[in-house]
């Protein structure tokens, strides 16, 4: 297996890589990616992987995130709220486009503008602009952009951080989809060409932080997780974008290292604890708290850090993670089965109940973990679980529409990009959209919600969010698993190599030899 696994990834480098030889004198850094963002270079599209990786290479955003959860200037040299409901961006200046346009008030006015058309609106980035309450954005001047919400909003800066800064007139000019084939944005590489199977990206030599150190970024998409560790022990390939606890050994003995460094999410099982299940005509067991701490506290978290995950990552607790903005320090569940017995014993549920949990499960680490968590929970409660394998089509469908067919579905807690607690609340809270999709609603955790969305003292947003974390801690309404690692395996030649979020620094990245 392992055999044939090397050689369909030597070929597939074979047909999509530059020649050695014609590269041999350039600095040419070579990605592995298990696959490619199917809207190419559109980073409109969301902000998770695989595509985050090729679009932070190739735009830059608005404003940007630490490694600490505070917003940082982007193309945004400053901003300042004029009143509650109104934010100016300065722009900074001297921000080239890839083909030699220079950033301005219209790139950012445009982006906001499309994201609220028809056509906008059917792309993920459009739900950061609808959650962050933005209504419009104009140009009080070349260099200054005006933000109004539709409520007060203390973390515009924040949200917008997921807002890439397209260059406006050819986008305007080509349209969305033809800009997913020939993107022109103002990140560190611009597109030379699409391969076969991936792209090769040129340095942007009047990149406005400095030009980078790089000739050359080639993505290559290898989908199989054995195969990319051979290209990288061999030397095919720089930096694989995911590489599981089984290989660390390897790339290390290969002169490698593994970059470990905090992931922008707690995963878990998201219990269905809201409305009626048309099937049974009765509240899902989840809609009692005693029942959600119940497998809460049936499953061994250390057992997986320990078995599954190499020993990185923490027990997740809270709905932040410790890398976000507002984070509280909260002890995770016990490992404490007796207790999960007594609860479900308490709630009418003695005799358990038969528990489906949907996930995506194409990552052999994530499927393991949820493997183990329902083993857990069979072996140690009455529960009758069981995991069913979906595509993430069919549960992006499921999680949109609020269509499970099961009390439980693989999620958890992401936060990228915004890195900050409030963000987690997007979906497990009352706030969730469409209305229909809920799937967690407490009436008092909301009312503290609505307080933080609209405190701009920093003090006392902060104090909100951690009470916040403590009462949804305590609802218990998803089985947290672990805080993960983002694990990267990075090639011996490979220097000042560094990932904030989801976050690759291709403008600092430089090789030896």
């Amino acid at each position: 297996m392992h055999k044939f696994v090397a050689i369909s990834a030597a070929a597939a480098l074979a047909a999509g890589a530059m020649s050695g030889s014609a590269l041999a004198a350039e600095k040419l850094l070579r990605v592995g990616v298990g696959a490619m963002p199917p809207f190419k270079g559109n980073a409109f599209t969301g902000n998770g992987p695989p595509g985050v990786f090729l679009w932070n290479a190739l735009h830059n955003t608005v404003t940007d995130i630490d490694d600490k959860g505070n917003v940082q200037p982007q193309v945004a040299s400053r901003w300042q709220n004029v009143d509650p409901q109104t934010w100016r961006f300065t722009i900074r200046p001297n921000v080239p486009f890839h083909n030699g346009k220079t950033a301005d008030a219209r790139a950012v006015v445009d982006a906001i503008a499309f994201l609220q058309t028809d056509k906008g609106k059917t792309f993920s980035v459009s739900r950061n602009i609808v959650n962050a309450g933005i209504v419009s954005a104009t140009a009080v001047d070349p260099m200054t952009v005006e933000i109004k919400t539709s409520r007060p909003n203390p973390i515009v800066p924040t949200q917008i951080s997921i807002l890439p800064v397209f260059e406006p007139l050819h986008f305007a000019e080509v349209g969305a989809d033809k800009f997913a084939l020939e993107p022109v944005g103002a990140g560190p590489f611009k597109l030379e060409r699409w391969t076969p199977n991936g792209v090769l990206l040129a340095r942007h030599d009047g990149y406005w932080k400095g030009k980078p150190k790089l000739d050359r970024v080639e993505f290559i998409e290898i989908p199989e997780g054995p195969a990319r560790v051979q290209a990288l022990i061999s030397g095919q390939i720089d930096v694989d974008h995911a590489i599981t606890p089984d290989a660390f050994e390897l790339v290390k003995r290969a002169g490698g290292r593994v970059d470990d460094s905090p992931a922008p999410r707690v995963m878990g099982i998201s219990l269905v604890s809201n409305g009626q299940k048309d099937d049974r005509g009765q509240k899902t067991p989840f809609a009692d708290k005693r029942v959600r701490r119940a497998v809460n506290l049936a499953v061994d978290r250390k057992a997986i850090i320990d078995g599954i995950l190499g020993g990185l990552g923490r027990p997740g607790t809270t709905a932040a993670t410790s890398a976000s903005y507002g984070f509280v320090d909260l002890p995770p569940y016990p490992y404490d089965p007796t207790e999960a017995k007594r609860l479900l014993k308490e709630a009418g549920y003695e005799n358990g109940f038969k528990l489906t949990v949907q996930a995506t499960v194409t990552d052999p680490s994530l499927r393991l973990m949820y493997e183990q968590a329902v083993n857990d929970i069979n072996k140690n409660t009455p529960i009758k679980a069981e995991l069913v394998p979906i595509t993430f089509a069919v549960w992006l469908q499921h999680y949109q529409q609020g269509t499970w067919d099961g009390d439980g579905f693989g999620f958890g807690y992401f936060l990228a990009p915004e890195m900050d607690a409030q963000a987690a609340f997007n979906g497990a809270s009352c706030d969730k959209k469409p209305v229909v999709s809920i799937y967690y609603c407490d009436q008092e955790e909301y009312k503290l919600l609505e307080r933080v969305k609209v405190e701009f003292d920093p003090a006392k947003r902060k104090a909100l969010i951690a009470d916040l974390l403590k009462m949804h801690y305590d609802n218990s309404p998803i089985l947290v698993l672990i805080e993960t690692r983002d694990t990267m395996g990075v090639g011996k030649r490979v220097k000042n190599f560094k990932n904030v979020n989801l976050k690759i620094n291709y403008d600092e990245i430089d090789l030896d030899g």
